[in-house]
């Protein structure tokens, strides 16, 4: 479960971006 996180954290990131 920790590379679905650590994903939705980057989709998370380019979001904010």
């Amino acid at each position: 479960m920790f590379m679905v996180d650590s994903i939705f954290l980057f989709i998370n990131i380019l979001l904010l971006i």
